[in-house]
């Protein structure tokens, strides 16, 4: 969830960003598990409020950081659109999107209600050799908060900051356990892959 850039003037003083939260995105993908796996679908879970900031340091990248907050109440699954634009065939009806999302949003899994918010901080940012940047930070879920480490791509032009990213995260390690019905028929594989796009405007 870091994304991180330098473009690069070498001297400038850090410049701040905030994320636009209509054109910044944060979608999981959650692949099916289970021996009844073949009867059930894969989803993709997209968060519609993205907010933060990222702080720029061209002249020092080290000092460059960024936060990021995305409400659980503004998780939605399932999207027709997304789902093909992720290569998923089957489309869900609303009944069962609903179904998803309130799982999703349920005490054994997210629990919205008691843990309104996912975070993301930064602590460290180191610039690659071959381009890139290694991003290390601090992921909060439910309330349980975990180092991860990511490589990040980003860009800046004019007034506007782009950068994307790939995470991946056990769900367990954020104290509860991936959804499963059937008595574990079907479930949904302990590894989410979150995909991260964001853009921010410079304040």
């Amino acid at each position: 969830m870091a994304c991180l850039l330098l473009a690069g003037v070498a001297h400038a003083a850090p410049v701040t960003y905030r994320l636009e939260p209509k054109r910044s995105s944060l979608v999981a993908h959650l692949l099916k598990a289970g021996a009844g796996s073949r009867f059930a679908p894969d989803h993709v879970v997209e968060a519609r409020q993205v907010s933060g900031v990222v702080v720029v340091d061209a002249a020092s990248p080290g000092r460059s950081r960024i936060s990021v907050t995305v409400p659980t109440r503004s998780l939605r699954a399932d999207d027709p659109k997304l789902r093909r634009k992720y290569g998923m065939k089957t489309v869900l009806s609303a009944k069962d999107r609903r179904k998803v999302e309130e799982n999703m949003r349920s005490s054994g899994q997210l629990h919205t209600a008691r843990y309104p918010s996912i975070t993301f901080v930064s602590r460290r940012v180191v610039a690659l050799v071959r381009g890139g940047y290694r991003v290390y930070g601090t992921l909060t879920i439910r309330g349980v908060s975990r180092p991860v480490t990511t490589t990040v791509r980003a860009s800046v032009t004019g007034n506007t900051f782009k950068g994307s990213c790939q995470l991946r995260v056990r769900q367990s390690a954020f104290g509860y356990k991936p959804y499963s019905a059937m008595l574990g028929l079907v479930s949904v594989r302990d590894v989410i892959t979150i995909n991260i796009h964001l853009r921010g405007l410079k304040r």
